[in-house]
């Protein structure tokens, strides 16, 4: 709604002397603008007080009524006079707001714990194929997972996905390259971690196999060596030997967060 306080020439020929602060307390809008209907009473209000005090100056008693976009203002002396109003007036229902509850709750490094409760590491944000991603350093790469096997009551650590290996040799011998340096490197009985002091380069290798990984809720042996041409750009690694812990994990394993 527009309360066209020009229109408050209106309320001065009726006797009713409203004072310049009035204009600078009403909320005025342009026309087409919507406008809350908790505005149009504030204007209403606001204007029934004023008028009020100034008609109790003048020894009349006026009052202010809203009638649809309009303000319908009487005095007991039986003048009257509309301030009319423009613009659209668009009631919206509203909710109310609760109380904000009281939550207490970790916010502490989410950790792998043992049925043993030993802490086996943090978990990892770096892209991973399994459930229980882990950190095996400080600089949060590369990384492993463990996983539950419930058939039998094992816990199983390896890659944390299934990353393909290249090789010089054409049996899949000497030292694995990998394309990329998140994942551990998981061949039989042996383990090996991306080098961080070298960089990927576009290499032609003999073989390639796959890492035993897990994904998911799996746990997936390495797969046999294939002979070929491979042309790869990866990076040499290097071995790596997990902590007794992590080879050695009570069944289950378990999520939690330190406080």
């Amino acid at each position: 709604m527009m309360l066209n306080t020009n229109r408050l020439v209106v309320a001065l020929i009726l006797g009713v002397a409203i004072s310049p602060f009035v204009q600078a307390q009403l909320k005025t809008f342009k026309p087409g603008d919507v406008i809350k209907s908790s505005e149009i009473n504030e204007n209403f209000e606001y204007l029934e007080e004023q008028i009020g005090s100034a008609g109790d100056a003048a020894s009349a008693q006026c009052s202010a009524t809203q009638q649809e976009n309009s303000v319908l203002i009487e005095c007991s002396d039986g003048s009257s006079g509309v301030i009319a109003g423009a613009g659209t007036v668009v009631v919206y229902p509203e909710g109310v707001m609760g109380e904000v509850p009281y939550l207490s709750y970790n916010t502490g490094d989410i950790v792998v714990k043992d049925n043993n409760d030993i802490v086996l590491a943090k978990t990892s944000d770096n892209p991973s194929c399994a459930d229980i991603p882990i950190e095996l350093t400080d600089s949060q790469w590369p990384t492993a997972a463990l996983v539950n096997l419930d058939l039998s009551q094992e816990v199983a650590f390896s890659s944390s996905c299934v990353p393909t290996v290249f090789f010089l040799e054409n049996d899949c011998s000497g030292i694995p390259f990998v394309e990329v340096e998140y994942y551990l490197i998981h061949l039989p009985e042996s383990f090996y971690t991306p080098n961080p002091e070298r960089g990927r380069e576009s290499i032609l290798f003999s073989s390639k196999r796959r890492s035993a990984g897990i994904t998911d809720s799996s746990y997936n042996q390495a797969l046999p060596c294939e002979s070929g041409q491979f042309v790869a750009r990866a990076m040499p690694s290097i071995p790596y030997t997990p902590a007794p812990e992590l080879l050695n994990a009570a069944y289950p394993v378990r999520l939690e967060q330190l406080p």
